[in-house]
């Protein structure tokens, strides 16, 4: 007969409060993290981005593309953003954000 010994380990969860993001109140549509940024999508106006210790969040304006419901983080760390009328891909290079374009004309991908 043999013994089986069981060990747990306890972790202390400790709680927090949710504190509202003006920039996406009321209108937040997708929220995403890695492990650099915390991305937080508004549906009309564009994308604020927190990182860690940062008071205020960056904003990027995405307001041309009308009601952005989709936010993805592909393998490369590239952002995208899906909206009514295109499709932004974002791409974090230094300190900058950029922007490259799609949508769709007579059913054919278009990049600006």
């Amino acid at each position: 007969m043999s013994t089986i010994q069981i060990t747990t380990t306890q972790k202390t969860w400790k709680p927090q409060t949710f504190q509202p993001m003006t920039d996406v109140a009321g209108m937040g549509s997708a929220i995403a993290t890695d492990q650099h940024h915390t991305y937080f999508l508004h549906y009309t106006s564009g994308l604020s981005i927190l990182e860690p210790g940062q008071a205020n969040p960056t904003f990027i304006d995405l307001s041309a593309l009308s009601y952005m419901r989709d936010l993805l983080i592909d393998q490369k760390g590239n952002l995208w953003v899906g909206g009514w009328k295109q499709l932004v891909r974002l791409r974090c290079q230094g300190n900058q954000w950029s922007q490259d374009h799609y949508r769709l004309t007579h059913s054919v991908l278009i990049s600006p």
